[in-house]
Order: structure tokens, then C-alpha cells, then sequence
């Protein structure tokens, strides 16, 4: 059957092609900086060290009403290993502000996010808000904070 759409197979091929030529580019850009082909044989050598942060969003209502709540506020961010209860991995605590309820924050930004406990297991986040209770339940961290876990890429043997 013929397709009624050849433009999708264009568009598609064109799109894929989009892509490759830009990644290329922006290795080009980078691999100075980045130290690929490094005479040292270690490729990454001449990076730069990046602060890890995750950012976060979120929304702050007033459990009562349900309405969004406006000021600056103290919040408390922990990682956890277990969805409940056990010792945080890590803690930050910080003032943000929040506007309509909505709140925005780097994770890291304030307490270094350890990196080493970025390694492949499952994390929480729980968050406490001023004197009330931490919220539950935590959050489970999503994967694209384990880009951390290749800072550890270079503690591996062979």
C-alpha cells in the first residue's frame, strides 16, 4: 500500500540527520575542552569539575485549604536508600521562596551532593517544610540524577 504521507519518511530522515549533525558539531565544539584524544590516554583528564545539582520543583499548599501559599520558607531536603524511615544520605537545608505556591531549587547547590552514593541503588527524596513533618510519602529520585554515578567512573579497576 502506498503511503499517503511521504512526508513523514522525509521529515524523519532529515530529523535523525538533524541530530547527528549537531551532536558531531557540539563534539567538535568540545572535545578540546573535554580532552578527547588526550596524548595521556585519559580522555576526561582535562575536564573541568562540575558542581552536581538537581533541580527540583514543586508546589506548596496549605494542607487545610488547599490553597497555594505565598512567602519564603525553610525547607529541609534529604536523600534516603529506603522509601521509609532509615538515616538520610544526605541533607540540605534552605530558604526559598515561594509564589503561588510554586518553589524552584538546585539540589546540591548549598550541601555537595555526594556523589558516591549515586551508585545505581534506589533513592528518595523526602522534603520538610518549617516545623511540620517531613512529607510522605518521599519521592523516588528518577534516572537522570545517576548521571552522577559516572563522577565514579574513574575509582574502577581495568
Amino acid at each position: 500500500m502506498r503511503n499517503p504521507f511521504p512526508f513523514q519518511r522525509v521529515f524523519a530522515q532529515t530529523a535523525i540527520g538533524g541530530v547527528v549533525v549537531v551532536v558531531l558539531f557540539l563534539l567538535a565544539i568540545a572535545a578540546p575542552q573535554i580532552g578527547i584524544g588526550a596524548p595521556n590516554g585519559k580522555p576526561f583528564a582535562e575536564t573541568g569539575a562540575i558542581t552536581p545539582v538537581i533541580n527540583y520543583q514543586g508546589r506548596l499548599l496549605n494542607p487545610t485549604t488547599g490553597a497555594p501559599l505565598n512567602g519564603s520558607f525553610t525547607f529541609v531536603f534529604r536523600l534516603y536508600n529506603v522509601v521509609s524511615g532509615g538515616a538520610a544520605l544526605w541533607t540540605e537545608t534552605k530558604d526559598l521562596t515561594v509564589t503561588n505556591g510554586l518553589f524552584s531549587t538546585l539540589l546540591g547547590d548549598t550541601t555537595a551532593l555526594p556523589t558516591a552514593i549515586f551508585t545505581g541503588q534506589n533513592l528518595w527524596l523526602g522534603i520538610k517544610v518549617g516545623a511540620d513533618a517531613e512529607a510522605a510519602p518521599r519521592q523516588r529520585i528518577g534516572v537522570s540524577a545517576y548521571a552522577l554515578y559516572s563522577d565514579n567512573v574513574d575509582r574502577l579497576d581495568g
